[in-house]
């Protein structure tokens, strides 16, 4: 008997461009990479934080959608 699967492929629209999850977690996983080898405080460190929180946030919208 053979197993099936599904999947969900969920794209976040933003503007003209689309972004995975997948990247999302991606470009989420250097960024935290940034702030650990910033010196707190620093322009490099404030702007990773805060690229970091916007993508949380909308990975968090994207999950909370595709649970529906």
């Amino acid at each position: 008997m053979a197993d099936n699967e599904i999947k969900k492929v969920i794209k976040v629209e933003e503007g003209n461009s689309t972004v995975t999850i997948k990247s999302l977690r991606k470009e989420m996983s250097e960024l935290r990479d940034t702030i650990l080898n910033c010196e707190k405080g620093s322009k490099q460190y404030t702007d990773a934080v805060n690229k970091l929180q916007d993508n949380q946030s909308r990975l968090n919208e994207v999950m909370k959608l595709s649970k529906k």
